[in-house]
């Protein structure tokens, strides 16, 4: 036996050709899309670090606390207390108020109490910084753990006095 003729490969079908360009262009996509959002992403991370490292550290305080800020001015926020011209935080139930924040806020407290000597009722203390009585809870909370503030009587005839 010499050489035995050779039988060609069979050709692919038609079907299994289309799949093959369609899983190549498919992989092909996906890789240049990957490596668009990779390089993208890189991008933002260097231009937040840029911009970070040129700020000052209270340029970032002072925005941070101006912009969430509970005392500020809101005038249309909600429909529950802005009939009433009472600001209400921005963001809606549970939003959370950073340490900066609930601080400034106990020392609004504390300083009202102090300016009240025969007492203060919650709801004075509301209308005077003009907030709801949902966001001003917490704050006399924390003023009476820490004993900056202490209180007499129940429920709405509690008074609150500086320490």
């Amino acid at each position: 036996m010499r050489n035995a003729p050779s039988i060609p490969p069979p050709e692919p079908s038609l079907e299994a050709v289309v799949r093959d360009l369609a899983r190549n262009f498919a992989n092909k996509v996906a890789d240049a899309v990957r490596s668009g959002i990779e390089e993208l992403s890189e991008n933002f991370a260097d231009e937040i670090l840029a911009s970070v490292r040129g700020a000052r550290l209270s340029e970032i305080v002072d925005a941070e606390v101006k912009r969430d800020s509970p005392l500020r001015d809101h005038e249309d926020f909600g429909s529950n207390g802005a009939s009433q011209g009472v600001p209400q935080l921005p963001s809606g139930r549970g939003r959370k108020r950073t340490r900066a924040e609930m601080a400034m806020f106990v020392d609004e407290i504390v300083a009202l109490c102090k300016q009240h000597e025969d007492g203060i009722h919650a709801e004075e203390m509301r209308a005077i910084l003009k907030v709801r009585s949902q966001d001003l809870a917490r704050p006399i909370a924390i003023a009476l753990e820490n004993k900056k503030i202490k209180k007499t009587g129940q429920k709405r005839s509690t008074l609150y006095f500086a320490s």
